[in-house]
């Protein structure tokens, strides 16, 4: 990250770091080649990004106040996952009372692209469960 935001790092270098960085996030490199083909909203804000791993994620901790939600929670994560590792979502749905974990057998950070149409099977199954609340 620190190349990346380094000016005297070369376009090319950058571009492969890049490619690097963004691979962290998905389980195989056609992966990440296919999600790239995606139109998406744009990218991260590189502050928020920056002050969140530099600062907020070393005193982050919910996990107190987690059972205090007492409304239905669907939980999901991609099962290898090391930037939101799937121990933690298991965490998770043990501290909402009222949680459902939903794990992606074949996915990394985005199980949306990895595997959407289990991705798509599970939001419609979603909203369908809340339908019937």
């Amino acid at each position: 990250m620190e190349s990346l935001k380094n000016s005297t790092t070369s376009q090319e270098k950058r571009k492969e770091l890049d490619f690097e960085w963004a691979l962290m996030s998905f389980t195989s490199k056609e992966k990440l080649k296919h999600a790239l083909t995606i139109p998406n909203s744009g990218r991260t804000v590189g502050r928020t990004l920056d002050y969140f791993r530099k600062v907020a994620v070393k005193s982050l901790d919910l996990r107190k106040e987690l059972p205090t939600i007492h409304i239905d929670t669907f939980v999901f994560g991609g099962k290898y996952d090391p930037q939101c590792p799937i121990e933690l979502s298991y965490e998770i749905v043990d501290l909402i009372p009222t949680s459902e974990l939903t794990i992606f057998e074949q996915s990394n950070h985005y199980p949306f692209v990895e595997e959407e149409k289990v991705f798509m099977d599970f939001v419609k199954k979603t909203i369908k469960t809340l339908k019937h609340v």
